[in-house]
């Protein structure tokens, strides 16, 4: 499909735990991923944190990304669009994960909960030559890399230096630089997207949940156990359950609610 002057488009914005997603429904080649969701960023839906495409037989996000929160909200509008009445589940197929997750949701409660893909790896990065103090873990998610920052103040130089630094590091499509105090269990996160050179502070982060969840599991003396924590962020909290067997991170699942508006028709002009 050609992209003109003045293409109508059908959408709808979904929120879960602040994280502000507008899903697409018109059908939009993938080379104009990045300019349209940049539109409709900027100027159709101001609000919205990310933009993702709804295909056939799956969701890609604008930077072809991956998104817990996002694919978790689209579980639950894939749920009512087959018609489930309640609770249930569905396996998505979202960009940035190779093999579909499975999400629970209940259509009535608008409560969801996602398998979350496992960490390929863990690392402390020894970076004390930047003069920031604290910790700094590198957690390595399909689609995304964070780096869990403990007793690093939030501010905008800390996340300026980080960010350049982790884009030296890492080639994912999509970058996290979270601010995480374990003695609130709460973090700031903030989010690179190659494709649509984007920085946000986010509402909250559904795969930097999950980051920050691994990296406290892998920090316990325990080789099995189950850990749940409530992670709070800018804008909501997002629910975490991570288990751990025989030494290391088994299983990670986020939850929570999440709201969907009615669909919507606007117009970009590119």
């Amino acid at each position: 499909m050609k992209i003109g002057k003045g293409l109508e488009i059908e959408y709808f914005i979904a929120d879960s735990a602040g994280n502000i997603t507008c899903f697409v429904l018109t059908s939009i080649n993938r080379e104009w991923y990045q300019q349209v969701g940049k539109i409709i960023m900027e100027i159709l839906e101001p609000s919205v944190e990310q933009v993702a495409y709804v295909l056939e037989d799956g969701m890609e996000m604008s930077g072809h990304e991956f998104c817990g929160n996002a694919s978790r909200a689209y579980g639950l509008w894939l749920a009512r669009k087959e018609g489930q009445k309640g609770e249930g589940e569905v396996m998505v197929r979202v960009s940035g994960a190779n093999q579909p997750l499975k999400v629970v949701v209940n259509t009535k409660t608008d409560y969801t909960r996602i398998t979350m893909p496992l960490p390929m790896k863990l690392e402390k990065m020894d970076w004390s030559n930047m003069g920031l103090g604290g910790q700094i873990t590198k957690v390595e998610l399909e689609g995304i890399h964070h780096f869990v920052c403990i007793g690093v103040p939030c501010s905008e130089e800390a996340m300026s230096l980080i960010l350049e630094k982790a884009k030296g590091d890492s080639v994912a499509p999509a970058l996290g630089v979270l601010f995480f105090d374990p003695s609130t269990m709460s973090m700031i996160p903030v989010v690179h997207v190659r494709g649509v050179d984007t920085v946000y502070l986010e509402g909250s982060c559904g795969s930097g949940t999950t980051a920050v969840a691994a990296m406290l599991a892998e920090g316990k003396s325990e080789k099995q156990g189950e850990w749940c924590y409530h992670i709070g962020q800018p804008a909501g909290e997002i629910g975490v359950t991570v288990t751990k067997k025989e030494g290391q991170v088994h299983g990670i699942e986020i939850w929570g609610p999440v709201s969907i508006q009615e669909k919507k028709k606007g117009s970009i002009y590119l």
